[in-house]
């Protein structure tokens, strides 16, 4: 579990950034956290993963102070993250190589590298670019690396700050993503501005001026339309058409896919 109290950031004295924040994220859960530019969502993950060091407050996980200098290492291998450029996280030039660095700073055995990074890059859907440059890669092809990168250090929680923003197929990205909590178990934090890929998480958070203002299940965006407005946040157009048609007397199956509302219209009244 990822449990935070009374957390307060800030970048230099009077600028604070993050407010009073308390969230607990339960292992498996697939939560995304939204908010405009400037909300504090990304700060949020990088105190999360002791990448800043908060003002006030505690940050644990599964039991480990996040700044305990004693703890800190063995909570470093429990969470990992995928940043917005994926070129800012590579430190090797060809991509089997750069998916062995993180383990072999675990000081695994030969066998037990190579095997993660088969395993990783094969979860990753890149398993036959592994003797390739990244230079070579496309943009979606890199993020996919970056993760396979974190993959091979088997961590039990994984952020994912803006990963899609760089990308042109975002969906196939956030399917694999998903898949990640679905079939291998990882707990995912998913960092956005876009309400549209939010949606596709169980979990939302929603984060304005440096302060959690939702904390609710996605299935219940609705019941916060109008708080959402207000942030500037709307709802996805899907849910929209779909609590009009409802005002109309019928009954459909909540979706935010376009796609799956009509074919949820065409089944239910052909």
């Amino acid at each position: 579990m990822i449990k935070i109290e009374n957390l307060y950031y800030e970048y230099f004295p009077q600028k604070v950034i993050l407010q009073n924040i308390n969230l607990e994220i339960n292992k498996g859960e697939l939560i995304s956290i939204i908010g405009a530019n400037g909300s504090g969502k990304s700060t949020l993950a990088r105190v999360i993963n002791s990448l800043l060091k908060k003002k006030s407050g505690s940050v644990f996980i599964d039991n480990f102070d996040v700044e305990n200098n004693e703890s800190i290492f063995k909570m470093r291998g429990k969470i990992g993250m995928v940043f917005q450029n994926p070129d800012n996280q590579f430190v090797c030039s060809i991509v089997e190589e750069d998916v062995a660095f993180g383990p072999e700073n675990l000081n695994l055995s030969t066998e037990q590298i190579q095997e993660r990074i088969e395993t990783s890059l094969k979860i990753a859907g890149m398993y036959d670019y592994k003797e390739f440059l990244l230079q070579m890669l496309s943009g979606g092809q890199k993020q996919k690396i970056a993760i396979a990168g974190i993959l091979a250090m088997n961590p039990d929680y994984i952020i994912f700050d803006e990963s899609t923003s760089m990308i042109d197929n975002k969906d196939e990205l956030i399917e694999k993503i998903i898949e990640l909590n679905k079939i291998h178990n990882k707990t995912v934090i998913f960092i956005t501005h876009d309400i549209q890929e939010a949606v596709k998480f169980n979990g939302l958070i929603v984060m304005d001026n440096g302060k959690i203002v939702i904390d609710d299940e996605t299935k219940n965006i609705l019941l916060h339309e109008k708080k959402l407005i207000e942030l500037g946040l709307q709802i996805p157009f899907a849910l929209s058409m779909q609590k009009k048609i409802c005002e109309y007397g019928f009954e459909l199956k909540k979706t935010s896919s376009l796609d799956e509302l009509a074919q949820i219209i065409l089944s239910q009244y052909q």
